[in-house]
């Protein structure tokens, strides 16, 4: 999967660096689904980053919260913690 993204423009590539973050949200979603946790991780950190830096709320949260379900399967349960209490941290900031 990873080389079939490589080969394809994406929005990114673009110009546009919102549309591949809900991207990196599916796709790390998806990579839970098919057991691969560490992929889930990655993605979700990468685009995490980015996300943090345009303070985008449902990004953060999305991207946080997929990466610490698959911190959470991997074992890694300080790390899940902390990944899941920031996309708790950036809803709630959200909606007051």
């Amino acid at each position: 999967m990873r080389r079939s993204m490589r080969n394809t423009p994406t929005g990114q590539a673009l110009g546009d660096t919102i549309s591949p973050l809900y991207d990196q949200i599916t796709l790390s979603a998806v990579y839970i689904m098919m057991g691969r946790y560490q992929d889930a991780v990655d993605v979700a950190r990468s685009g995490l980053s980015l996300a943090v830096s345009l303070n985008h709320a449902y990004l953060i949260a999305g991207l946080a919260s997929n990466g610490g379900e698959a911190c959470y399967y991997l074992g890694r349960l300080d790390e899940a913690e902390q990944l899941a209490a920031h996309s708790l941290q950036s809803e709630e900031e959200t909606w007051r």
